[in-house]
């Protein structure tokens, strides 16, 4: 059997190998009323139990914002998170994962739109979805909730906003308005696509997984915390601590900006 020497450049590729993220992780999150008179933050998180069949079932969790200035935000957000919930738990996430949250999102769509959004008032929500089996994981998302994956000490954001922004910043590049005009608009960081719409929805969802390594974290969080800290800021506190106790750390952080206005805010951390 011919051996392969041992040498610098080997030693740097076997310095940097990790594990696929097959462990059980840890689940912890944190909801938040901030200085507003409603919580219409709302989250969805497996019990310890149903964590230790991560192996068998995988790992589904949720996140809901309803949304401001639309009067059943808060029953708009737990219908959301709820509908997922059940799913989960009642049928399970089925061979092809993207399918089965795509399903989620639009049986939560048409709860919300039956139970909430009759006669003249009308209610919607922000929504992400994510599903983990065998250190793949799959999201969905609607809005502009946020889902990070966090390696290696930094945050990278996996989905992408539906806000207004996108739209303006294209009409830029295609010359139509200028950039400066695409910067200020008012509506800049209005909502074009959420859980609540009659209308056909954009949803952001993967169908090829991303492939986790031990170590890593999936956070997914309301605007009220990532308009409050920064992501260096979020990075510092969830710093090579336990789930639970960086969701301890990063509430702290955020209350301590002391905000006048201060959003609904909340966070998921999955961490293997």
């Amino acid at each position: 059997m011919n051996k392969v020497p041992f040498t610098k450049e080997r030693a740097k590729t076997v310095s940097v190998y990790q594990e696929p993220a097959l462990r059980i992780p840890e689940v912890a999150a944190f909801s938040n009323i901030g200085k507003r008179e409603e919580q219409q933050d709302a989250y969805w998180i497996p019990t310890s139990a149903e964590v230790d069949e991560y192996p068998v079932k995988g790992i589904y969790a949720s996140l809901a914002d309803g949304m401001g200035g639309m009067k059943n935000g808060d029953e708009a957000s737990n219908i959301a998170v709820e509908v997922g919930g059940e799913y989960f738990r009642s049928v399970g996430i089925q061979e092809k994962p993207h399918q089965s949250l795509l399903q989620i999102s639009a049986q939560s769509n048409k709860n919300v739109v039956q139970y909430v959004n009759y006669e003249d008032e009308v209610g919607g929500t922000t929504f992400i979805a994510v599903f983990i089996r065998e250190g793949k994981l799959w999201f969905v998302s609607l809005g502009d909730s946020r889902i990070y994956l966090y390696r290696a000490g930094k945050l990278l954001m996996l989905n992408r906003e539906h806000i207004y922004a996108r739209t303006l910043d294209v009409e830029s590049a295609d010359g139509l308005i200028r950039w400066e005009d695409a910067d200020n608009d008012p509506q800049r960081d209005a909502l074009t696509d959420f859980i609540g719409k009659k209308e056909k929805r954009a949803y952001d969802f993967n169908i090829r997984p991303v492939k986790l390594l031990r170590g890593d974290g999936i956070l997914i969080m309301s605007d009220g915390v990532f308009n409050t800290l920064t992501e260096e800021e979020i990075e510092a506190e969830i710093a090579r601590k336990r789930a639970k106790a960086g969701m301890t750390h990063l509430q702290q952080a955020v209350l301590e900006k002391q905000k006048l206005s201060q959003d609904n805010f909340t966070c998921v951390y999955i961490k293997f």
